[in-house]
């Protein structure tokens, strides 16, 4: 036991696993996002345990071990999560946003993977940038191990995803012609009014068709991978869409959709959504667009087509395809047929009844499932309702109506519509029920034993429902029998119903009792009112059913009610299986009709019937045949083939009624067909034996009422007679008209054909409807709708009978040529061109390439230098073309000065250009005065070299000439002083700045100055007057610069006395300070005393004081004065000096 326990405990070692380090959102494994490649990468669940605090994913039976992934949402916010198996076969995925400690559920999923039973999510409304949690568990937690996951962008989405971007599709014919496409990875177009039906989540392509004349189109979708679709179509423009209609599963290709719309807009464009119910099954789908077949001639009622109203019910396949739906009739009310409004394309049959006054009306399944059928009387424009039925058909979900309350030889109009309102095909048969048995009634039932042998009797069709009793929910062409008890004891019949083909069908069946007498079975009211109580009832869809009587008594009676649930007539068997009791068969009443059938169509049979003394008779049976006779002979059957029952009852004496049937047999006759026509060539003959099969029949041929000798070889035109017979003895005919042709297509001809060109041979004669050989020098001609060689060419021309006909075409060439000439084009005039002698059938016209549809009759034209084509045509049409060259020739001169150098701020320079040019244009146009002259003025405004180009223009003609001007910086020179004033001897330095550039100075005139070559010279007021002198300043480049200034020398007229004699002497008396007040403004005087006191001043002074003070001489002494002068041209002067007063 110790190493039993250690060896669990390695056991038990060696198979743990570490948990993941992804078993918490917290700790997700970041994964890659592929470009539209999946990349998977294998992770393991194994020892992975339940997260707790996150929302249950929801799906793939979670039961924990779950593992974590996280990946950032990409720009465009559509990513595709998928799964593969390892050792995980089964697993779940969810996505989740938000933070890993506060995650919210997107999507959870179980299958959707192509990769078995693993998980695959798809998303296209995610948010860039947002973190994505992706938790993977394994279905129910009891495989866990390895699998792989990846993450990609989707592939990018159809083209066709939104409206504008829509594929236009081809209308067809009335087939349709689908063409595969895919609305995979395609998104939810948005900004368009919703669909509105089947489902829409998004994943819609868009396509677009064109509306034909006559406004109609059908839409319609085939299943691919997608097998549920919905679809929409829209008008307007592709940013503006106005909802038309919308379709789910009208298709007649499973859950597809199909849309038929009249009324559209010619040449305006339709819009075409189409989209994945639930977009989760998305992929290829087929489409088609086409235009309605014309609607069908029984379109309206009074188109109805005409149905002969048959005794067995043999379906006629019809179609309502490019019907439209009837208005003005009353609306059926049933099959969504209930308004007026219901889009129901309906197609219309009418039908006379019978002398019998009952009509079953049934329908079966083509293309169209799911029907809707209403009767109506009266007249194609004034219609009555009878009925509508939706899904009383055995036939599926297909309509089926029985009247028998019609008025014999009153037309019954027919209407058939789809429930869906769609298009297609389906059967249809009207026929005339048999005779109801007496058995159809609860007071009429018959008796019957099953003791010694199996009873067989007829069923009944064309009866309606008594209703539901018990078990049976319906009692459709009901049956009723009973039977006596003869043994005591437990009795099991066994019961089964077949067509009269001998095919099984539904049987249902109840069964009352006991009953001590007949007269006690059936209520007063009869049908289903029955007085005992139920024994047995049983309602399936077998076509076997057993019948079970427990401890029946003797001398008790038994009611049994069965039912033809499918409504084709045929029999019911009775068999006692089991059971210890018997019925009595002496209460059954023995009557066997027969009939000395089969017969042909339009043959009459006997019927017969065995006796029973003293009875009286009465038969019943197809076309209201009733006769009394026991043995009615010479009966007239309907013609079409089929078996069709008569009824014969008898009426003992003794009040016993007893009846039978007898099946008459109209065989199938020979069917020829329709008479024929036979062409052939005059001369030539015919099997008539290879028109029709006659394998197995008796056959004889007759041509004017003879005999035919060799009905393999007739040569003869005329109507020849077949009768064939077949094993049966049943007869057909046959009409073979032979028509006898001779052709001719027409006489032997001559065509003139143009060098080069080729000849229609096929046009020449009409063989319309002919096959055409044509050979040349007895080879076959390939071509000969451009044929080229000149010779004889020969065809033959045989009709569809092989009568032929033989005509020759000579093809002759007609041969046209030139020679080119031409005059040079020059500036101002075109060129010609020309061609001279032209050599074919006259006269000639001309056209050259420029107007190649004009033709003149002259040869020579105006054009421009070029290479053109001239095509010369003769008469008969044929051309040539001539290349012609014109050539130019250049007549414009030009031509402009040299180049020159100029200093910049120098005087405008003249650019000069000669020639006999129409026009200049100078350029570059800065600078220039006039850039359209011949001799524009250039002003430059900085230094530089410029280049000009001239160009003149004569016609068409340019030409090109440079000039180039070289401008210099120049030097710049400025006198900073404007003017000078100066008192006569006065000196001063003229302040003047020149450029840096300058290399020498020049002053005009050169007088009163220090020098005449320096910037700055220093003048000398020694001549009085006004004088201008110039500066002019000299660059390297020889440029030059010159400025102005006005020197005006006034004369010096200040001369201050330093001593006066004011006696009155009238000479020197007073004090004079100058000699000229011309040269002065104003003079200012203050005069002081040796101790420094004022004794005089004067503002202006003019030369007038006399030696006193305040009116008074002052002493004679010497004085000290100061004098302000203040010249004429601003200057001022201070003079200082002793004065001496001496009297």
């Amino acid at each position: 036991m110790p190493f039993l326990i250690t060896l669990c405990f390695l056991l038990s070692a060696q198979l743990s696993y570490a948990q993941p380090a992804n078993d918490d959102p917290c700790n997700a494994i970041p994964l890659t996002v592929g470009n539209n490649n999946c990349t998977f990468q294998q992770f393991t669940n194994e020892a992975a345990t339940n997260t707790a605090g996150v929302t249950p994913p929801g799906c793939a039976s979670y039961q924990g071990a779950d593992v974590w992934f996280s990946v950032v949402v990409p720009a465009g916010g559509a990513l595709i999560f998928d799964t593969q198996q390892g050792v995980v076969t089964d697993g779940g995925m969810a996505i989740y946003r938000g933070t890993c400690d506060n995650l919210v559920l997107i999507e959870c999923d179980d299958d959707d993977s192509p990769n078995g039973l693993m998980p695959r999510i798809m998303r296209f409304d995610l948010i860039a940038t947002e973190t994505i949690w992706v938790r993977f568990w394994e279905y129910g937690g009891n495989n866990n191990g390895t699998f792989n996951i990846c993450v990609t962008t989707p592939p990018p989405p159809p083209s066709n995803d939104d409206p504008c971007n829509a594929i236009s599709l081809t209308v067809g014919n009335a087939v349709c012609n689908y063409t595969q496409f895919t609305n995979a990875f395609a998104g939810n177009s948005t900004g368009v009014p919703a669909p509105g039906c089947a489902n829409y989540q998004g994943g819609d392509v868009w396509f677009t068709v064109t509306v034909p004349a006559g406004g109609a189109l059908n839409f319609n979708t085939q299943q691919g991978v997608v097998t549920d679709a919905g679809m929409a179509i829209y008008s307007g423009s592709c940013d503006n869409l106005n909802l038309i209609d919308c379709d789910d599963d009208d298709s007649q290709n499973g859950l597809m959709p199909m849309i038929m719309s009249t009324g559209l807009t010619p040449g305006a464009t339709i819009w075409i959504r189409v989209w994945e119910n639930g977009n989760n099954n998305n992929g290829t789908f087929g489409i088609c667009v086409n235009t309605p077949p014309p609607a069908p001639g029984n379109d309206d009622p009074c188109g109805a087509i005409n149905i002969n109203a048959a005794y067995t019910c043999n379906y006629t396949m019809y179609s309502n395809e490019g019907s439209t739906t009837t208005t003005g009739a009353p609306v059926p009310g049933c099959a969504t047929f209930t308004t007026p409004a219901a889009s129901k394309p309906d197609v219309w049959f009418k039908v006379v009844v019978p002398c019998e006054g009952k009509l079953i009306f049934d329908t079966q399944t083509g293309s169209i499932t799911d029907g809707g059928m209403a009767i109506y009387r009266g007249t194609c424009d004034n219609l009555t309702l009878i009925e509508c039925d939706d899904d009383d058909s055995q036939n599926g979900l297909m309509p089926r109506i029985v009247r028998n309350d019609l008025i014999s030889g009153e037309t019954i109009w027919v209407r058939f519509w789809q429930y869906s309102g769609g298009t297609g095909t389906f059967g249809l048969c009207i026929t005339v029920p048999p005779p109801s048995q007496p058995s159809s009634n609860c007071t009429t039932a018959q008796s019957f034993c099953t003791s010694a042998f199996p009873d067989t009797v007829m069923n009944v069709t064309g009866v309606p429902s008594l209703g539901q009793v018990d078990c049976l929910f319906t009692t459709p062409n009901p049956t009723f029998y009973y039977l006596q008890i003869q043994t005591a004891g437990d009795i099991n019949i066994h019961i089964t119903q077949f067509t009269s083909a001998g095919v099984p069908i539904d049987v249902d069946f109840i069964v009352w009792g006991p009953f001590n007498d007949l007269a006690s079975v059936c209520g007063p009211a009869g049908g289903l009112d029955v007085n005992g109580p139920v024994v047995d009832c049983s309602y399936s869809a077998a076509p076997v059913e057993d019948a079970f009587i427990p401890n029946a008594q003797i001398g008790e009676y038994y009611l049994f009610l069965v039912t033809n649930y499918n409504g084709q007539a045929g029999y019911i068997v009775y068999q006692q299986t089991a059971g210890t009791g018997s019925s009595n068969c002496n209460i059954v009443c023995q009557l066997d009709g027969s009939n000395d059938g089969p017969v042909c169509p339009g043959g009459s049979v006997n019927l017969f019937v065995t006796d029973v003394p003293g009875a009286t008779y009465s038969w019943t049976g197809p076309n209201c045949f009733t006769s009394t006779q026991q043995n009615p002979t010479t009966v007239f059957p309907p013609s079409i083939p089929g078996q069709y029952v008569y009824f014969v009852t008898a009426n003992a004496p003794n009040g016993t009624i007893c009846y039978d049937t007898t099946l008459v047999t109209v065989l199938t006759p020979p069917d020829l067909g329709l008479d024929s026509t036979v062409q052939i060539c005059a001369g030539s003959t015919t099997d008539l034996t290879t028109i029709y099969n006659t394998t197995g029949l008796t056959t004889t041929w007759t041509f004017g009422g003879g005999p035919v000798s060799n009905p393999t070889a007739v040569s003869e035109a005329g109507i020849y007679q077949l009768s064939v017979i077949n094993s049966s003895g049943c007869v057909d005919t046959a009409i073979v008209t032979v028509e006898t042709f001779l052709i001719t297509i027409g006489q032997d001809t001559t065509l003139n054909i143009c060098e080069g060109g080729s000849a229609n041979l096929t046009s020449v004669y009409n063989t319309t409807g002919f096959t055409t050989a044509w050979t040349f020098g007895g080879n076959t001609v390939t071509t000969p709708d451009a044929v080229t060689a000149a010779g004889i060419y020969q065809l033959i021309a045989e009709n569809a009978l092989g009568c032929a006909d033989t005509v020759n075409v000579t093809v002759a060439i007609d041969v046209v040529s030139a020679t080119a000439a031409s005059t040079n084009a020059n500036c101002t005039d075109n060129g010609v061109a020309s061609v001279n002698t032209p050599l074919g059938f006259t006269p000639f016209t001309y056209a050259i390439s420029t107007a190649p549809t004009d033709f003149v009759p002259t040869p020579d034209f105006s054009v421009p230098q070029g290479t053109y084509t001239i095509t010369v045509k003769d008469s008969l049409g044929c051309v040539k073309d001539i290349p012609v060259t014109v050539g130019f020739t250049n007549n414009m001169l030009l031509s402009a000065i040299g180049d020159t150098s100029i200093c910049n701020g120098a005087q405008p320079v003249t650019l000069t250009a000669s020639g006999n040019a129409a026009s200049y244009s100078w350029s570059p146009t800065e600078g220039l005065n006039d850039p359209a002259s011949a001799t524009p003025q250039f002003t430059p405004t900085a230094s530089g070299t410029y280049t000009f180009t001239v160009t003149g223009t004569l016609g068409l003609c340019t030409l090109n000439e440079n000039v180039t001007v070289n401008v210099f910086n120049g030097v710049s020179v400025n006198i900073i002083q404007s003017a000078l004033e100066l008192v006569h001897g006065e000196q001063t330095f003229i302040q003047a700045t020149a450029g840096a550039n300058a290399v020498s100075f020049a002053w005009t005139p050169p007088i009163s100055l220090s020098s005449a070559t320096v910037l700055s010279p220093l003048i000398t007021g020694d001549v009085i007057g006004v004088t201008t002198y110039t500066l002019t300043a000299t660059d390297a480049d020889g440029c030059k610069s010159s400025d102005n200034i006005i020197v005006n020398i006034i004369p010096y007229c200040i001369k201050v006395a330093n001593a006066f004699t004011p006696n009155g002497d009238g000479i020197n008396d007073l004090w004079t300070v100058y000699d000229n007040i011309e040269c002065l403004k104003n003079v200012q005087v203050s005069i002081f005393n040796r101790y420094g006191a004022k004794v005089y001043e004067n503002k202006n002074y003019q030369n007038n004081w006399n030696g006193t003070y305040k009116g008074k001489p002052v002493p004679d002494a010497t004085y000290y004065a100061v004098l302000q002068f203040s010249l004429v041209n601003g200057r001022v002067f201070t003079v200082k000096t002793d004065l001496t007063i001496m009297r």
